[in-house]
């Protein structure tokens, strides 16, 4: 299991939501007995451990690799996550469709005002 302390999904909001997301598939999949692999970068974790604002995460990475954390206490999380998700993947389809339906429909209009003038001719 990857737990990335940086956004690389377009359909996450950042990297709290993924981490969230990554810890609840884990459990829900039952990867908990699985080895934890993590991208290190300098002292983060250590970091996290001390900062106030993060401590929590620290925890759920303690919990995790303990096999104390649970779905229940993730819940509150996930769920708050996963509606999020939902919407930046509406928002991603929609950034992605538009512009392509509005190309084809140049291309087209310009193969058909191409295929309207040589049948003129």
């Amino acid at each position: 299991m990857e737990l990335p302390l940086y956004k690389r999904n377009p359909r996450v909001e950042d990297w709290k939501q993924s981490f969230i997301l990554y810890l609840y598939a884990s459990i829900k999949y039952n990867w908990s007995n699985l080895p934890l692999i993590s991208y290190y970068y300098g002292n983060d974790f250590v970091k996290m451990g001390k900062s106030p604002q993060l401590h929590e995460y620290y925890r759920f990475i303690y919990e995790h690799t303990t096999g104390k954390l649970t779905e229940e206490e993730l819940e509150p999380y996930i769920k708050h996550a996963l509606e999020k998700f939902q919407r930046r993947k509406t928002l991603l389809y929609l950034m992605v469709g538009i512009p392509l339906a509005v190309s084809l429909i140049i291309i087209y209009t310009i193969y058909k005002t191409h295929k309207d003038s040589e049948s003129r001719k």
